[in-house]
């Protein structure tokens, strides 16, 4: 199985944000405490382990799992775009948005 599958399926508290996810304010850094906090995860979402084919669109959004937060926030900023330029959002922007905004000129 993929590397990067096995740590989307198995491992979800690695890409929720950390926090929704804490006990007491300490990081999850035990592997004990990361493998029981995972599984209550799965089973609290009755979340799907089990094995299924892959075929090459699911492979290359797999690959690309880690730029998902990235393209929701550029999906966002371009949805909301006009109400961003009336509050003047876009002189405050972080790099990558004013290198996209850039790019794009967000038409």
């Amino acid at each position: 199985m993929n590397l990067a599958l096995r740590k989307i399926i198995y491992d979800p508290i690695s890409y929720i944000h950390p926090q929704r996810v804490s006990l007491n304010n300490a990081r999850i850094s035990n592997p004990v405490l990361r493998s029981i906090t995972n599984e209550m995860i799965l089973l609290q979402y009755n979340l799907s382990v089990e094995h299924f084919s892959l075929n090459s669109s699911l492979i290359y959004y797999i690959n690309n799992w880690k730029l998902f937060p990235l393209i929701c926030l550029l999906s966002g900023c371009h949805f909301y775009r006009e109400r961003f330029a009336e509050r003047g959002f876009f002189y405050k922007v972080p790099d990558v948005l004013g290198i996209i905004y850039q790019l794009y000129r967000w038409k």
